[in-house]
C-alpha cells in the first residue's frame, strides 16, 4: 500500500507519526493539484490523506475518486461539503487529527490490501500463502490435472474450488467427494450409462466425466477413490475418450480434474494407482498447517472478528493479547482457529487448549515472565514480525 499526503500545515507531523508507527510503510508528499494531476501511475491500493487547509481538497477529491483508489481520508475541523456517501472508500477524521483513530484506520486498510486481491479472498502475507496463490493462477491457465494436498482444516478444499473456479472460466463445476463413490455404483456415477445397460434401466444417464466437459471436475478426498476405478480414470485423463456401461462407442470428453487430499505422500502412494499418481503429480501443489505460517494468524483473526463484530456472538469483545494465539501450534489449522475464536467471542474466555498450551510455555519459556507474574505480550498487530517460515512444495513439470 503506498500513502499520500497531501501538503498542509500537519503534515510534516502526519508523516513524522506515521513513519513510527508503520516504518515498513511507503509515505509520499503532494505538494499542490498540479502534482497530483501528473502523476502518472495512481495504483489501486494508493491511500490520500486531504485536509482543509489543501488549497485544491475539493478538485482532488474528485480527481482520486476517478481513480478509483483504495481510500480517501479527509481530516476536516467542520462539517464536511463532501458528500462521503459515493464512495464507501472515503473516511473522515475530525481535526484536530487523533493519531490513534489514524493509526487504526491505516492499520486496517494496510492489512484489507495485504491479505485480501482482487478476488476479495484473504490469502495472508506468509510466503507460502504467496507462492500458493501464484501457483493456482499458473495452474489454472491449462488443462494438466492438479492435485492439493494438506492436513485436515489447512484450507485446501477451499483453494482446490477456488482453482476449480478459475479454470473453469464461469462454467459450471462437477463436484463430487469420492468417499462416496463405491465399487459397485462408481462407475456408473463417473462415466454413466445407456439405457438398456441394467435390468429396468430406460433411461441413459450422463457420467460426471461427460457432464464437467469443457470446464473442471473437483474430485475431494481423492485418496479414497476406489482401486477398480482408478485405471478407467487414467485412461480418461490420457486419452480423452471412455465407454459408458452398455454401449459400444467411445466418447470424447475434455476436462480438468482437480483433486484435493488430506493424506500424506506415503498414504497417497499406497492408495492411488501409482500410473495415476505420477500423471496428475508434476501439478501438485502442498498447502501447509497454520503452524507453518503463523505470520498469517492475525490476518485470519481479523477476518474472523470483522465477519461476527455485528452479529450477536461478537459482543463487542476484540482479542488484545495475541500471544496465545501464536504460541499454541494448532494442530487443527485454520478451521480450529476459527471456532476458537467464536469460543473466545461468545465467553470471553480463552480456550481451554491454548490455557494449557500457555501453561506448557510458562514452565518451558521462564525468562518470558514479566515482573507482574504475566507472559509478555508478543506485540501490536501492525508490528507482527513473528511467524515460522512455511513454502509449499509446488512442481510445475
Amino acid at each position: 500500500m503506498d500513502l499520500y499526503l497531501l501538503q498542509s500545515r500537519t503534515a510534516s507531523r502526519i508523516q513524522k507519526e506515521l513513519f513510527s508507527s508503520f516504518p515498513d510503510l511507503k509515505i509520499r508528499n503532494i505538494t499542490s493539484f498540479s502534482s497530483l494531476e501528473s502523476l502518472k501511475r495512481i495504483g489501486k491500493d494508493a491511500v490520500f490523506i486531504l485536509s482543509d487547509d489543501f488549497k485544491h481538497r475539493y478538485e482532488s477529491y474528485i480527481l482520486l475518486l476517478e481513480k478509483n483508489v483504495r481510500a480517501i481520508i479527509i481530516i476536516t475541523e467542520i462539517e464536511s461539503r463532501i458528500n462521503s456517501d459515493r464512495k464507501g472508500n472515503v473516511h473522515l477524521l475530525a481535526a484536530p487529527v487523533d493519531f490513534a483513530e489514524l493509526n487504526r484506520l491505516i492499520e486496517k486498510l494496510r492489512d484489507e490490501g495485504m491479505d485480501r486481491t482482487d478476488d476479495g479472498i484473504v490469502w495472508g502475507r506468509s510466503k507460502a500463502m504467496k507462492e500458493i496463490r501464484e501457483a493456482l493462477h499458473l495452474f489454472s491457465q491449462n488443462n494438466h490435472p492438479v492435485l492439493i494436498a494438506g492436513p485436515i482444516g489447512s484450507g485446501k478444499t477451499f483453494f482446490a474450488r477456488y482453482l476449480a473456479k478459475l479454470a473453469s472460466k464461469g462454467k459450471e463445476i462437477v463436484e463430487v467427494n469420492s468417499a462416496t463413490i463405491n465399487d459397485t455404483l462408481g462407475e456408473d456415477l463417473l462415466f454413466g450409462h445407456t439405457d438398456g445397460a441394467f435390468t429396468n434401466c430406460k433411461e441413459k444417464r450422463t457420467g460426471l466425466c461427460k457432464l464437467a466437459e469443457d470446464s473442471v471436475l473437483f474430485m475431494d478426498e481423492f485418496h479414497t477413490l476406489p482401486a477398480a476405478i482408478q485405471p478407467k480414470l487414467l485412461g480418461i485423463l490420457e486419452t480423452g475418450r471412455f465407454r459408458p456401461i452398455g454401449s459400444d462407442m467411445e466418447i470424447r470428453t475434455n476436462f480438468k480434474l482437480v483433486a484435493a487430499s488430506s493424506a500424506t505422500r506415503e498414504e497417497l502412494e499406497s492408495r492411488i494407482l501409482p500410473e495415476l499418481l505420477a500423471r496428475i503429480g508434476p501439478y501438485r501443489l502442498e498447502i501447509p498447517p497454520l503452524s507453518e505460517r503463523k505470520k498469517d494468524i492475525v490476518l485470519f483473526i481479523d477476518k474472523i472478528e470483522r465477519e461476527i463484530a455485528d452479529s450477536p456472538v461478537g459482543k463487542g469483545r476484540f482479542i488484545k493479547d495475541l500471544g496465545p494465539w501464536q504460541r499454541y501450534w494448532w494442530p487443527g489449522n485454520i478451521r480450529e482457529l476459527t471456532k476458537n475464536v467464536l469460543f473466545f467471542h461468545e465467553s470471553g474466555k480463552l480456550p481451554y487448549t491454548l490455557q494449557e498450551s500457555e501453561e506448557k510455555y510458562r514452565l518451558e519459556h521462564p525468562e518470558e515472565i514479566d515482573a507482574n507474574g504475566k507472559l509478555k505480550k508478543i506485540r501490536k498487530r501492525n508490528k507482527n514480525k513473528r511467524g515460522a517460515k512455511g513454502t509449499p512444495c509446488m512442481n510445475r513439470g
